[in-house]
């Protein structure tokens, strides 16, 4: 729009003493004009960096000259349009880059985990506290004939499904069956009124950090519901569906 050649001829007061050799063409001044512009960069601080990438008076007159010809010759606001459209796409296309790094990161650094705990390895050693406040660790579970840790939220009917059936089978495991389960609720006391009305004796673990939890991400749950199993301190299985995870833990627990 006229503006930013309005800004160009204002930006010239500033620039008049400068007379290094610029690095930039013209369609990148009038792109960086615009860019900082928009970010709210002073006049004053727009010349300066124009001046440390070596643009000088001549330059900046030449552009303002410029655009002002083709907002003559196509329309008052089409040529600025254009620099904005051209600014904008290539900070879309940078933060598109970034934003697909950040994601190949995280995704590379959850198949990481997930090998640490990936079925036939050893469970993960980890520590953490329950709701309650007791210190809870991986040795326990190891050390169970069998074992399941699970998540679950009261928010999702389909894990508390599970964790009735998980309920009834430990009644009937005789003692060999123990498990553990991470409760994705935000809030602690949410967490505690549902485990008073289903009675839940085990360690449950509820910090408000949902799956963000560091000890989810060591053992690559990394859903809800999720679940492994675990044989004599070897994870055996995970991420089975409810009927799966039914009949693995009736097989072994028969």
């Amino acid at each position: 729009m006229k503006r930013y050649v309005i800004l160009l001829i204002a930006l010239m007061a500033f620039a008049a003493t400068t007379s290094a050799q610029s690095s930039m063409t013209d369609d990148q001044i009038m792109q960086f004009v615009v860019k900082e512009h928009n970010a709210g960069t002073s006049q004053a601080q727009i010349v300066t960096k124009l001046m440390q990438r070596g643009v000088n008076i001549t330059q900046i007159r030449r552009v303002r000259d410029k655009y002002e010809r083709q907002i003559q010759n196509k329309g008052m606001g089409v040529v600025a349009d254009q620099a904005v459209e051209k600014a904008n796409s290539r900070m879309r296309t940078a933060n598109g880059e970034k934003k697909k790094a950040t994601q190949l990161a995280k995704l590379k650094q959850q198949v990481n985990m997930m090998k640490d705990a990936s079925v036939d390895a050893n469970l993960p050693v980890f520590t953490a506290y329950d709701i309650n406040g007791k210190l809870v660790s991986s040795t326990e579970l190891s050390s169970a004939p069998v074992a399941v840790i699970y998540t679950w939220a009261t928010y999702n009917y389909d894990s508390q499904s599970v964790q009735r059936e998980l309920k009834n089978r430990l009644r009937n495991s005789q003692g060999k069956l123990k498990l553990m389960s991470f409760c994705l609720d935000g809030a602690k006391s949410i967490c505690k009124n549902n485990m008073k009305y289903d009675s839940i004796s085990w360690p449950v673990v509820c910090n408000g950090e949902m799956l963000e939890d560091k000890n989810l991400k060591k053992l690559g749950l990394t859903s809800l519901p999720d679940n492994i199993i675990i044989q004599n301190g070897k994870i055996i299985a995970r991420g089975l569906n409810k009927q799966e995870l039914y009949n693995k833990l009736d097989q072994l627990l028969k």
